[in-house]
């Protein structure tokens, strides 16, 4: 029954991410990336609608979730198509690298199904929000209001504990093993993204395939062995490679609405994620500027609208109930920066990891000296400030604070520096700025 619930939800959305592609795609994208973007779109408009149940005071139930799903899917298949029509990509062979990553994805959704790699904040943070949410039939800011909730995080955006109370609604009952493969359908969707980064940079066929699987391979091999089933790092490291490709190609509306989208992702995921949503924004509008020299309204709604909704709902929710903690707001101490700098390297080459946090830590900043990947690069190498910038100024321990999350942060980073690494491996020398 719980993998029955989760592709339920999973249909779910689907249907409602289908009709976004309208504005997401051109037709020069393979279908496995078209349906890794309906399915982040149908989770972004998933979490819209019941921010929007939530603020009309219905609760979240089969009948109001379907209802509202509905009338989203009606109007998303109705609206016109902004983008002109252009041929439909050929239907992908399924290559070497195709199926190694599969085979990957496949072995940690089975660890994962299995509670083998339960994650402890989802037991203690995530889960349980989930729970509480399906039981009060929506996301219950009083709960998450009382001081000693401090410890669950209750400042955090909410789309994954959403996620697992839609897959509890749509299922009937929660169940942990149906909330578990939201974690393997993000990688799922990070590694359709790394696939078409390096198709998008040109890369030569053995590469695409041999990234592909590797990229696969190596993050399954972290989320095994670290034991992240039901971490929302995965919601982050589907955001940066589903805005990957878009980086990687000249600004078009196609790209700006998949900038968007994933800005809309990562901002919904984690607070984190609200620092990658400003840099992916910022970077496509400095690129639309620079190849335009103008942003039109279309431009700016396509590229900024999605996250600024899912931010102002998630601001919304915190000012309201007073759910900031003092823990994530300050100025940096300069005396804490010899002390990270100790810390970050007692933090790498951890054995889950295989080395690849060396990648993910060292390559992006090698990437900003070519011009093609600078702005993929640059997004990843401002992402690492802010990370460092929250560990400057948190009034926590550094021998404990970053060894206990900084791992997993690495993860967000790494579809940006294996696609781009690659991409730079292939480049010819008078390509490099």
């Amino acid at each position: 029954m719980s993998v029955v619930a989760f592709l339920a939800a999973l249909v779910l959305c689907a249907l409602l991410g289908r009709g976004w592609l309208r504005w997401l795609a051109g037709g020069g994208e393979g279908r496995g990336f078209r349906a890794g973007l309906a399915i982040a779109a149908g989770i972004v408009t998933l979490h819209l609608t019941l921010t929007a149940l939530q603020l009309a005071g219905l609760p979240w139930r089969r009948g109001s979730l379907l209802a509202a799903a509905a009338l989203c899917v009606l109007l998303t298949w109705r609206l016109p198509r902004p983008l002109p029509p252009s041929p439909a990509a050929g239907p992908p062979a399924l290559e070497w690298g195709s199926a190694l990553a599969a085979a990957a994805v496949l072995g940690f959704a089975v660890f994962a199904w299995r509670l083998w790699i339960l994650f402890p904040d989802f037991i203690y943070h995530w889960g349980i929000k989930a729970q509480k949410f399906v039981l009060a039939g929506g996301v219950d800011h009083d709960y998450l209001a009382r001081p000693w909730n401090w410890r669950i995080h209750p400042d955090y955006p909410n789309l994954l504990p959403e996620l697992s109370a839609v897959t509890a609604i749509v299922g009937g009952g929660f169940r942990e093993p149906a909330a578990m493969l939201w974690s393997p359908l993000f990688l799922a969707l990070a590694t359709v993204g790394v696939r078409q980064s390096l198709i998008a940079g040109g890369a030569a066929r053995f590469t695409i395939e041999a990234g592909t699987a590797s990229f696969a391979a190596a993050a399954a091999a972290f989320g095994i062995g670290y034991r992240m089933g039901g971490a929302a790092d995965w919601a982050m490291a589907a955001a940066l490679a589903l805005a990957a490709p878009a980086l990687l190609r000249p600004p078009r509306p196609e790209t700006d609405a998949q900038i968007g989208l994933a800005a809309a992702l990562g901002a919904g995921a984690k607070i984190e994620g609200v620092a990658l949503a400003s840099l992916l924004v910022a970077a496509q509008l400095l690129r639309r500027w620079l190849h335009d020299r103008r942003i039109g309204a279309r431009t700016l709604a396509a590229i900024g609208l999605p996250p600024a909704l899912v931010i102002a709902a998630w601001l919304w929710g915190c000012l309201r109930h007073g759910l900031f903690l003092p823990t994530n707001a300050g100025l940096p101490s300069p005396g804490r920066a010899l002390p990270l700098l100790r810390a970050y390297a007692d933090a790498l080459l951890l054995g889950p990891w295989h080395g690849f946090d060396l990648v993910a830590l060292g390559v992006p900043p090698l990437l900003l000296l070519s011009r093609r990947l600078r702005p993929l690069a640059a997004v990843a190498v401002l992402q690492l400030v802010f990370y460092s910038y929250v560990y400057l100024s948190a009034p926590l321990a550094l021998e404990v604070f970053v060894p206990s999350n900084f791992p997993r942060l690495l993860l967000h980073l790494l579809p940006a520096a294996m696609a781009g690494g690659l991409l730079a491996l292939e480049q010819r020398r008078p390509e490099l700025a």
